[in-house]
């Protein structure tokens, strides 16, 4: 199940859930605007592929609970590593289509499933382009070997 929650490397629990106060501050202040961190062909959304402008939406979005802790801007991006800004993306979006009228959810969160299986998908072409492209190069090299040696 979907959550609007994720844990930092100090063991932090931190909530991503919007107040239209976050939603206006951070389309302010980074120009991401909640649809586009759920709508497919968004302009910005390359913003939020962006880890630097993402963190800056997400240190937006959790300033108040950061503040009523005690944990700075730098605290808590130090408790960041890959693994945990794929949770807090995970629950940023989650927290977009939470924002959304109700319904809008679903439809939305088949959209973002969507686009999950289409960067799989462009992940693995590229893959095995590379491993192509390899392929080619050693098969290339290896033709070239007898010249090489003198042969």
């Amino acid at each position: 199940m979907p959550t609007t929650f994720f844990t930092d490397l100090a063991g932090r629990e931190w909530d991503t859930r919007f107040r239209f106060s976050n939603v206006r501050n951070i389309a302010k202040s980074t120009g991401v605007t909640l649809p586009d961190l759920i709508h497919p062909g968004s302009e910005s959304l390359g913003l939020i592929a962006d880890q630097a402008t993402f963190f800056d939406v997400l240190w937006l979005l959790l300033a108040q609970q950061a503040t009523a802790t005690g944990v700075d801007e730098n605290s808590f991006a130090e408790a960041m590593d890959g693994a945990t800004f794929e949770a807090a993306f995970d629950a940023l979006v989650e927290a977009a289509i939470l924002h959304a009228p109700a319904h809008q959810t679903a439809r939305l969160r088949a959209a973002v499933t969507e686009v999950r299986k289409a960067q799989e998908l462009g992940l693995q072409l590229a893959c095995d382009l590379v491993s192509q492209s390899l392929a080619d190069v050693e098969a290339k090299f290896a033709a070239l070997q007898p010249r090489i040696s003198g042969g």
